[in-house]
């Protein structure tokens, strides 16, 4: 978000007050025309990468910078929010390591099977 607003400001516009659902889109149109949607949307896809949709416009992430940096996250495209941890049935928050682990394995099993 600190960077969403940075980028509004050095269009010279002062932020609005932040939409829940879309994180000051419309500043981002105001302050940069038709190109306003699409540099929103790299905004906020920065730090991660795009590695799977889910169907029904969920999509997987690669978190690659900051603290939570190897981790699996969500988000339904539609409403547009905040990445969402993917976590296991202890609660735990999924790595790209562990996900990948548990993927083998089930392939693994696959094969063995007639």
């Amino acid at each position: 978000m600190e960077r969403q607003m940075a980028t509004i400001r050095a269009a010279g516009r002062e932020p609005t007050v932040r939409d829940d659902d879309h994180d000051y889109l419309g500043d981002y149109r105001g302050a940069s025309g038709d190109s306003g949607d699409e540099i929103w949307h790299l905004e906020r896809g920065r730090g991660a990468i795009h590695i799977s949709d889910n169907g029904c416009g969920t999509t997987g992430w690669l978190i690659v910078v900051g603290p939570h940096r190897g981790e699996l996250r969500g988000r339904d495209c539609a409403v547009h929010p905040a990445f969402e941890p993917y976590v296991d049935g202890h609660g735990r928050r999924r790595t790209f390591g562990t996900w990948y682990l548990e993927w083998l394995e089930r392939r693994e099993t696959a094969i063995r099977q007639p």
